[in-house]
């Protein structure tokens, strides 16, 4: 058996336009996690793909999200979407060692969502704790092969050199 949990995932300044439709997304759970992880426990997962990452070859951007809920299933690699082919990504980690999030509150959020016809991650969002979301919207690279201008102030070698 296999633990997958349900995120809702948390976007920093933005609701998807595909929210209500994809209310929770699908994760596998690491093992390190197993049994560890409880609905309303905020966590650190893997969402997408930057643009610049994606023609680079890179990784998924890193989001926050709260666990909406967990369920054991045989096989991870068709949870919900049966048109989905890729494969289940697991949770990065684990945010706060204690759920943030209490089952009323996740309840609550539900019926919200339900009631109102409203993003579950709108409705959610209220009961994480603020100032906690994590995001990763931006990523700066130099470009490949391209060349160091000549002259560069303090300020700016240092950026050249971070990159």
């Amino acid at each position: 058996m296999n633990t997958i949990a349900q995120i809702i995932v948390l976007p920093s300044n933005f609701t998807p336009p595909d929210a209500r439709a994809h209310p929770t997304f699908s994760y596998s759970v690491p093992a390190k996690l197993e049994g560890v992880l409880l609905p309303g426990h905020f966590v650190l997962a893997p969402f997408g793909r930057h643009a610049a990452a994606k023609s680079a070859g890179g990784e998924a951007r890193l989001v926050s999200g709260l666990v909406f809920k967990t369920l054991e299933v045989l096989e991870t690699s068709r949870v919900y979407d049966l048109s989905y082919t890729g494969e289940i990504k697991p949770i990065h980690d684990l945010l706060d060692p204690q759920p943030v999030v209490g089952q009323a509150q996740l309840h609550l959020a539900q019926w919200m969502a339900d009631t109102y016809l409203a993003p579950l991650c709108e409705c959610a969002r209220p009961f994480a704790p603020p100032g906690q979301t994590i995001h990763s919207d931006l990523e700066y690279a130099l470009a490949p092969g391209a060349k160091s201008p000549a002259r560069l102030g303090s300020l700016q070698a240092g950026i050249v050199a971070a990159l």
